[in-house]
């Protein structure tokens, strides 16, 4: 989802909290964990955003939602990327303030949101998606 008039992005510089949520189920995944590189992820949010002016440059946060049936944590890690563990054909719900440090906390401009699939023979449902903001 792109936000603003084309593509500029939504101003959230007055927003003090910005809660984004999803639903996701995933029923098949056919690499381990997070796949070889890392960002193989049955489910992958990415954020894209501008810290303080339309032209300043675009940064990314990327989330990953994958099956870890053996609970041993993933051997590759994408640096930058937020890893959250859901149970296979379970629906899990996913929810973070995007004002916490390690997401977007002082960035002005939020651009985009993307939901993807980013791996081999995955099977995901998605739903439910909100970007809630409070002053």
């Amino acid at each position: 989802q792109d936000f603003g008039p084309d593509g500029t992005g939504v101003d959230v510089s007055e927003v003090r909290t910005l809660r984004f949520t999803i639903w996701l189920r995933v029923l098949n995944q056919s690499l381990p964990d997070t796949g070889d590189r890392g960002s193989e992820c049955p489910v992958m949010v990415r954020l894209v955003a501008k810290r303080t002016s339309t032209a300043d440059p675009e940064e990314q946060r990327d989330f990953c939602a994958f099956i870890d049936k053996d609970m041993v944590p993933p051997r590759v890690a994408e640096p930058g990327m937020e890893y959250y563990r859901v149970q296979e054909a379970e629906w899990e719900q996913i929810s973070f303030d995007l004002r916490e440090p390690s997401k977007l906390p002082d960035y002005r401009y939020l651009l985009r949101i993307q939901i993807f699939a980013q791996g081999h023979d995955y099977d995901s449902r998605v739903t439910d998606v909100s970007l809630i903001g409070e002053q």
